[in-house]
């Protein structure tokens, strides 16, 4: 992954790295903008943007995923974040 890049507004896109189920990928690999980096027998990372003004901040990042996986209905307990692989 690459640094951020910001929108000339003030925000700049995260590119966050999760590692999820393989049955959860291909729910969430229909949202915009969400790319798949690899895949293991039975768990998939997947490269799922967020956007933020406040880079380096890693609790925004695991609030906003947590809201967003929980509005799909996917238990965000099963999943997680690769930081290494993270620009965030």
């Amino acid at each position: 992954m690459s640094h951020l890049r910001s929108n000339g507004f003030g925000s700049f896109e995260q590119l966050i790295a999760v590692w999820v189920d393989q049955v959860l990928a291909t729910r969430l690999l229909k949202l915009q903008g969400v790319k798949l980096i690899e895949e293991q027998a039975d768990r998939v990372l997947l490269e799922y943007p967020l956007w933020t003004t406040r880079p380096d901040d890693d609790e925004t990042v695991v609030s906003e995923l947590r809201y967003r996986f929980s509005a799909l209905d996917i238990p965000f307990g099963d999943c997680s974040i690769d930081w290494e692989r993270s620009v965030y």
